[in-house]
């Protein structure tokens, strides 16, 4: 009797559970997914109402029973189905502002004696849409504002969800504050990248924009991972390295936090993309040449053929030693351009003479971008044609203490990354050093090869190039006639 009591319980237990309705999606299994369920029912819930309520609609009855599907198969179908369930979600409440605002506008057009002075009753539908509104915008969970945005680097982005604050994402404050405060928040914010910098990442966000654009994606904020993953392949199939996809995510990655979203850089499913993109392409080696001590002298000897006076000689030719023997980048010595006036390469106030040595102050470099500013010491060599100091007297006594950069042309415009370049590109040429990859960071190269090969320690090879870790061996490479 016992038996057939316990199994009526089961069989009424299993006709009412058939009789209960299944949601429309079923919760997700992992634990962090299943703390989120109830904040999006909640919202689908909310959402349903607040339309309903305003097209004067009962709200819909859910689905009825769905298909068994295998776990695999249910799996993929929860996730498309919370995919769908989101962008429904926010095209819902993209309509639903549109017509606040249409409905603001439209009061205030109305005059002022045309309105109604009597006090209006509201029906429970509006009652509901109202309070359903107010959890909203008041950070319910799962809740928060979705606003627009200022245009994002020229383009036309907007946010998608609430900012960490749960404040305004757009314009100023209206609660009051600052005017057009946030335009320049976000030029201060991007003031602490160097300049190089700072133009680079403009750039990718002008490409990320036509990207966007070109195949058809919403120019929202924050950016979709599956935005990215589109804009990594398409940068993949263009024959982009690795490397270089990186420093594109970077620069968009630094965008999304300077606006306060999260770094979605740092997604499972784009640091994997990433490392296979290594895996199938392999790192890119660094192939510059370094430049010896030999080439260096090749070099002075060969700007006497280049150089059109004896001025342009020792100023090109106190430049190349003062890079080599103080480990320096070009950046520190010379202006970026003719219009660089950043003043962030050696200055003629930058100069001293100490004991027949000579000291040159540092202002800013790539690893100081905050110009605390360093010193490196030239002492002379018993070479004359590779003294350093000799070569910076020489130069110093024909140019003068006019103020300004350094090292100037006779007609005291500053010389350049590009002049001093391509001068020293046709020395080596002249030279016979053909065969080898050469560029400006090949002294700095050349200067840590040299005082390994001469037998210095790796403690006094990391100050000479003013190194903070072990990355000075990559700078260590073989030299020809060593």
């Amino acid at each position: 009797m016992a038996a057939r009591k316990g199994q009526g319980t089961t069989q009424r237990g299993k006709q009412r559970a058939r009789k209960r309705p299944v949601p429309e999606l079923s919760p997700p299994q992992s634990s962090s997914d299943e703390e989120s369920w109830p904040i999006w029912q909640k919202l689908q819930q909310r959402m349903d109402a607040l339309g309903g309520a305003r097209a004067g609609q009962a709200p819909a009855a859910q689905g009825g029973r769905q298909p068994r599907r295998s776990t695999r198969d249910a799996r993929g179908h929860r996730r498309a189905k919370l995919r769908a369930l989101a962008q429904d979600i926010h095209n819902k409440l993209a309509v639903l502002e549109a017509e606040l605002q249409t409905d603001d506008a439209s009061e205030d057009a109305t005059a002022p004696s045309e309105r109604s002075t009597e006090t209006e009753v509201p029906t429970a539908s509006e009652s509901e849409a109202s309070s359903a509104a107010a959890r909203g915008s008041n950070g319910a969970p799962g809740g928060g504002n979705i606003v627009e945005t200022p245009t994002l680097q020229g383009s036309d982005a907007t946010v998608q969800g609430a900012g960490p604050t749960g404040q305004r994402g757009s314009g100023d404050s209206s609660s009051g504050g600052l005017v057009n405060w946030r335009e320049d928040a976000e030029r201060v914010i991007n003031m602490a990248l160097a300049p190089r910098t700072r133009r680079g990442y403009s750039a990718v966000s002008k490409e990320f924009h036509k990207f966007r654009e070109s195949v058809g994606l919403d120019q929202i904020w924050p950016v979709p991972v599956d935005h990215l993953q589109q804009f990594i392949i398409s940068l993949h199939r263009q024959g982009l390295a690795p490397g270089t996809i990186q420093g594109r995510l970077s620069a968009l990655a630094f965008q999304a936090k300077a606006r306060g979203f999260p770094d979605f850089s740092s997604d499972f499913r784009i640091r994997k993309m990433i490392e296979g993109l290594y895996k199938e392409r392999g790192r890119a080696m660094d192939t510059r040449a370094p430049i010896s001590l030999e080439l260096l002298k090749g070099i002075g000897h060969q700007l006497g053929t280049i150089c059109r006076d004896e001025y342009e000689v020792s100023l090109f030719r106190a430049a190349a030693l003062v890079m080599f023997f103080a480990a320096l980048r070009i950046s520190e010595v010379v202006a970026g351009g003719k219009g660089d006036r950043s003043r962030a390469a050696l200055q003629m106030a930058d100069v001293q003479n100490e004991d027949g040595a000579m000291r040159l102050h540092i202002r800013r470099s790539k690893t100081d971008q905050w110009g605390k500013g360093a010193w490196v010491t030239l002492a002379p060599c018993h070479d004359v044609g590779l003294c350093p100091v000799r070569a910076m007297e020489e130069y110093l006594t024909k140019r003068g203490a006019e103020p300004g950069y350094l090292f100037i042309h006779r007609d005291s415009s500053p010389l350049t990354k590009y002049q001093f370049w391509k001068l020293t590109e046709e020395a080596l040429r002249k030279e016979g050093a053909q065969g080898q990859r050469f560029g400006t960071h090949s002294f700095r190269i050349g200067a840590a090869s040299t005082a390994a090969v001469l037998g210095y320690q790796p403690m006094d090879i990391k100050r000479i190039g003013r190194w903070a870790s072990k990355s000075y061996r990559r700078y260590i490479r073989p030299l020809p006639n060593a």
